[in-house]
């Protein structure tokens, strides 16, 4: 039920356990699919923060999609580096 601690790194200060985690999990790159509500065509795409991409894509900061809002999330995979993402 519980992993074992050992395949944990160990931190001898809060500063770094937080430095490791920013670097580490954030690091994720995300595949996504995105299906306008306006012509009813999809968008794919890649990025390191799904979140804040599918807002800019909704807000009209994307030149390349901001006629075709609104948008919603049709589909995503999660990658640990950007190289697999966009493969």
């Amino acid at each position: 039920m519980f992993k074992k601690l050992s395949r944990y790194k160990a931190f001898t200060d809060l500063g770094e356990g937080f430095r490791y985690l920013q670097t580490h999990l954030t690091a994720m790159h995300y595949f996504y699919v995105l299906y306008s509500l306006k012509d009813n065509r999809l968008y794919k795409g890649s990025t390191s923060n799904l979140l804040r991409r599918v807002e800019q894509h909704n807000a009209g900061a994307t030149r390349s999609t901001k006629h075709r809002r609104p948008f919603i999330l049709l589909y995503f995979e999660e990658y640990a580096d950007q190289l697999t993402a966009l493969s």
